[in-house]
């Protein structure tokens, strides 16, 4: 879990300093405006930057768009298939539970990705159960998990739904 944590422990800072640096405009969108999706996180922060109401246009600064890239690639690696850093924690905590969540987890990814348009599910969903979602036995198996590496489990599934992104890009 290293790694996602430690993307994220970048990508809020970065976050943060982008949406200071981002402008509220006076416009509506115009056809062709790009959108970026948004998540848990992002829900919680933008009050704190911006005041209105939901018909609220926002000039994200690439600094923000960095930081927003950088919670797309934490989601994706958190999914808890296969081979993903979420699937080797979902495999840590039980192999069971692994099995279950890869193998349903995939058409449901791509079956959800379908209903809502959220078309990286759907491509992650196909391209996982196309290699498919075991994942190969570790050297000890029966060495389970102590308490803090729990604790740092239940941290990465939180970050995993804080930075959950539905659709990552509006075309408008």
């Amino acid at each position: 879990m290293a790694g996602p944590l430690a993307g994220f422990a970048v990508a809020v800072p970065v976050l943060l300093y982008g949406l200071s640096l981002s402008s509220v405009v006076h416009q509506a969108p115009r056809a062709g405006d790009i959108g970026l999706g948004s998540c848990l996180l992002l829900e919680l922060l933008y009050p704190m930057f911006f005041k209105g109401g939901a018909d609220l246009s926002v000039r994200l600064h690439p600094i923000f768009m960095a930081g927003w890239i950088g919670l797309l690639a934490t989601f994706l690696n958190l999914l808890p298939i296969g081979q993903l850093d979420g699937g080797h924690m979902v495999y840590a905590l039980s192999r069971r539970a692994h099995r279950a969540v890869s193998w349903y987890g995939c058409p449901l990814l791509v079956l959800f990705g379908m209903l809502i348009q959220g078309y990286h599910l759907v491509t992650f969903g196909l391209l996982f159960w196309i290699l498919g979602p075991t994942h190969p036995p570790v050297l000890d198996e029966s060495q389970g998990l102590g308490p803090g590496r729990r604790a740092i489990a239940l941290l990465a599934m939180a970050v995993f739904l804080a930075c959950f992104i539905p659709v990552p890009l509006h075309i408008y």
